[in-house]
């Protein structure tokens, strides 16, 4: 089966840390460069996103950008291209890079209109894939790589991580406040008996304060038979499923599943509501297995929340003199109420809204819902390699893409 790629769509103010680049030297010369910031979703929510990079220092070792090229007129793509150090920011080279192997910052003027150069982007796609060329095509085709860049002056492609991190950091001062649409994979990785997220922007795009701020998610989840917890809904009104993604794994070096708990928080639905109760059963049905030898899956869209919700204020909440008050008839309980609402406890959580069904390709066709994958169910139990593990990743807070516009509906707003 065809791998699809787990995504991520983050939309809000750009916020970063004190010292949001850190650096991380080896006794090998290599240095680790790790550059971290985050999209501010509301005063409750952020997403933290990072950008990893390696730097030999001293050592007396070239550096090289790893990258892979385009398939250019008929000819097939190479995944696995060494660049010299020297020549990885010139513009023949990035050119030639295929797009999702760079890293895209683009801080264009909001006002600017971009048409023009998607416009050219087509057309350079469609001489790109031509595959008896003339002269006249190919020359073509170079003047319209300079026009591309030409019409975007500041957008900026990069094909090697330091670089970007060199440029944008020089512009985070600028840029502090502003907002901003971050697109990428999510990535998974497993030290010292734990799992983490890391979300890994491949195009960081200024944005207009109209834009909708959100923390969107795009998953192709795999789970068993037996994946629903429902023992928190009575109370909670939160459904937990065991589900996997996959991920590549660096001490490995291969894709493996790492588990990712999701959930359906349905706090702020009305369960008397035919509708809100219509989505809960229907995202529990795409999360179903017939059999407990079988490895399923399922493509849905949903949201990343790291913070705290905004919990209702109650008597409960009240001091026992505030409560006596109360009961005197001097207060109303709204009296007592915190200015800008109660927080409750701060979590972590993949939320499910939506199932995607639709085809992305022959072997991931969801229109008629969950899939039977060719996986066995040992597959998805994380061996930890025996090999020496790497440092400490970050905790913070790539074939298919599950890579669809996020757009949230009215009821999705409530999940």
């Amino acid at each position: 089966m065809v791998r699809m790629y787990n995504t991520f769509e983050f939309t809000g103010e750009l916020g970063f840390a004190k010292e949001p680049l850190k650096v991380k030297p080896f006794d090998s010369g290599w240095n680790k460069h790790n550059f971290s910031f985050a999209i501010i979703e509301s005063k409750t929510n952020k997403g933290f996103v990072s950008l990893e990079a390696g730097l030999n220092v001293g050592n007396g070792k070239p550096n090289i950008a790893y990258t892979g090229t385009k398939g250019l007129f008929g000819v097939p793509s190479s995944n696995n291209v060494q660049v010299p150090w020297e020549d990885r920011l010139n513009n023949s080279v990035v050119d030639s890079v295929l797009d999702y192997r760079k890293t895209i910052i683009d801080l264009t003027p909001v006002e600017t209109s971009k048409d023009e150069f998607y416009n050219t982007k087509r057309e350079i796609y469609n001489l790109e894939t031509k595959e008896n060329p003339t002269q006249e095509d190919k020359d073509k085709l170079l003047e319209l790589y300079d026009k591309s860049r030409n019409i975007l002056p500041e957008r900026k492609e990069f094909i090697n991580t330091y670089d970007a991190i060199q440029f944008f950091m020089s512009k985070l001062e600028e840029y502090k406040g502003r907002k901003f649409r971050v697109k990428g994979n999510i990535e998974k990785s497993h030290w010292n008996g734990k799992f983490y997220t890391n979300f890994v922007p491949s195009s960081i795009e200024l944005v207009s304060e109209e834009e909708r701020n959100k923390l969107g998610l795009n998953l192709d989840l795999f789970f068993t038979k037996g994946a629903i917890d429902e023992v928190d809904f009575a109370k909670e009104k939160v459904i937990h499923f065991d589900t996997y993604i996959l991920s590549r794994d660096k001490a490995q070096k291969k894709d493996v599943f790492f588990p990712q708990q999701t959930v359906l928080n349905a706090s702020k639905l009305d369960l008397d509501n035919p509708k809100h109760v219509g989505r809960v059963e229907l995202i529990k049905k795409m999360l179903t297995g017939k059999s407990n030898k079988n490895v399923y899956h399922m493509a849905f869209e949903g949201k990343y929340f790291r913070g705290a919700d905004e919990v209702e204020f109650t008597e409960k909440d009240l001091t026992p003199l505030q409560k006596e008050c109360v009961e005197l008839g001097m207060n109303t309980v709204d009296d007592f109420k915190p200015k800008g609402g109660m927080i409750g406890e701060t979590i972590e959580e993949f939320r499910l809204t939506s199932p995607l069904i639709k085809r992305f390709n022959d072997s991931n066709d969801f229109s008629d819902g969950v899939l039977e994958s060719t996986y066995e169910v040992e597959d998805l139990t994380y061996v930890t390699p025996e090999t020496t593990q790497e440092a400490k990743p970050k905790e913070i807070e790539t074939t298919t893409k599950v890579e669809e516009p996020i757009e949230f509906d009215e009821l999705e707003d409530l999940l």
